[in-house]
């Protein structure tokens, strides 16, 4: 009714929000909560989205993975939760081997990466969702190619839908007179900021050229990356073009588990040089290499993968390396830290230095002097290549903005 009090929309959209971590669990309450308050308004139903999809855990299972990607697909407009997720987490058991009922979920998979490709900031992947997206040969455009199967389609499915008002028009007549009379005489805006918690939750804007206005979708390019790197991802093998590859394109923060073949992955990694990436982390079952850069250009690093790439250079690093992520440490992580730092610096290795306290030192000095982090984690490191620790970092990464494991695996 007209003239009742209302409470302000800051504090109704943090109410809306609250229901977020309860939702990306799957809690059936805090679902049906969201579902019943995205039917109240338009603008309810902003602030219900958001909280049902800003952080988005998918289903583990090929099927209910099917069954949810099908209501998105016939929801109208299609797909809703479009433009709204944030950060997006796929782990899912591939059975495809043991029923061809569940076969083609890949190209469903690059399909949502696709629609929501424009929000998406974090991004982690399991062992089958990354080689799919590894070898999808849309992520390297190509001339004189005809367009990936997937994204036959696509077109369809984003077609402009009939143009209709967002919001329905506000009455006059149902504005409290002491309001109006306020309306009358001061700028809209002010009473607005003066009067929030009675101020019409419509806008009296024309919404018709937002409507048209609204950003399409793009390709997926998160700055937060967290993938499986197992092969054969085919064609894309080859350095050129993975390099190339657009997901790499505004990745900040980049975190690799190697499933198999260390020297072949440290080659392939260090070709993304020409990123934008300031840390990286490159992991194996027995031990996890670590590197942040402060992205300074007065900085001769301002890329992790271009400081892994002068790593490699030197043969008894890169050895080094292999024998490390393969479990067969030969050295302690100090004497290889300071290997690598002295590389960094110096642009050549004679030998690896000697263990002793000195070390310490001087890895201080050649870090200060490099703006640089580097550390070399050794024994029980199989736990970032499993689902329940993926998803626990990319819970406290995405959706409480904690460090995770880099807390554990950089100092």
């Amino acid at each position: 009714m007209a003239g009742l009090p209302a409470l302000p929309v800051e504090v109704l959209s943090q109410v809306v929000y609250s229901f977020s971590t309860s939702a990306s669990e799957g809690e059936p309450s805090a679902l049906r909560t969201l579902a019943q308050l995205a039917a109240v308004s338009h603008l309810m139903r902003e602030w219900a989205l958001q909280a049902l999809y800003t952080i988005l855990v998918l289903p583990r299972h090929v099927r209910d993975f099917r069954k949810w990607y099908e209501r998105m697909r016939t929801s109208f407009p299609p797909f809703p939760c479009a433009r709204h997720v944030k950060g997006l987490f796929i782990g899912i058991d591939d059975i495809t081997r043991l029923t061809t009922a569940s076969a083609g979920w890949e190209s469903e998979m690059l399909r949502l990466l696709h629609y929501c490709g424009s929000s998406i900031e974090y991004l982690s992947l399991w062992q089958t969702e990354s080689r799919a997206l590894l070898r999808d040969a849309a992520q390297v455009r190509r001339q004189g190619t005809s367009q990936p199967t997937w994204a036959i389609g696509e077109q369809m499915m984003l077609e402009d839908q009939p143009e209709e008002p967002m919001y329905d028009p506000v009455d006059p007549n149902d504005i409290p007179r002491w309001l109006r009379s306020e309306l009358e005489h001061e700028p809209t805006e002010q009473v607005a900021k003066a009067h929030a918690a009675h101020f019409p939750f419509a806008p009296r804007t024309n919404t018709a050229e937002i409507w048209r206005e609204r950003p399409r979708p793009r390709a997926c390019t998160p700055r937060f990356l967290s993938m499986v790197l197992s092969y054969p991802f085919y064609e894309n093998e080859r350095p050129e073009l993975f390099r190339n590859m657009t997901i790499w394109s505004c990745v900040e923060e980049l975190d690799i588990y190697m499933a198999s073949d260390v020297a072949k992955s440290l080659s392939l990694i260090s070709q993304l040089g020409h990123t934008s990436i300031k840390r990286l982390r490159v992991s194996s079952s027995h031990a996890s290499l670590a590197i942040e850069t402060n992205g300074s250009y007065s900085n001769q690093y301002t890329n992790a993968c271009h400081a892994l790439h002068t790593l490699i250079q030197s043969r008894d690093l890169a050895q080094a390396f292999v024998h490390e992520f393969a479990g067969r440490f030969v050295h302690e992580p100090i004497v290889l830290e300071a290997a690598c730092l002295r590389m960094l610096e110096e642009h050549s290795l004679a030998s690896l230095p000697p263990n002793g306290a000195h070390l310490m030192d001087e890895q201080a000095a050649r870090r200060e002097r490099l703006a640089m982090r580097l550390t070399l984690t050794q024994g029980s490191q199989s736990v970032w290549g499993k689902l329940k620790h993926r998803q626990w970092d990319f819970r406290e990464r995405a959706q409480f903005h904690l460090p995770g494991a880099w807390s554990l695996l950089l100092r």
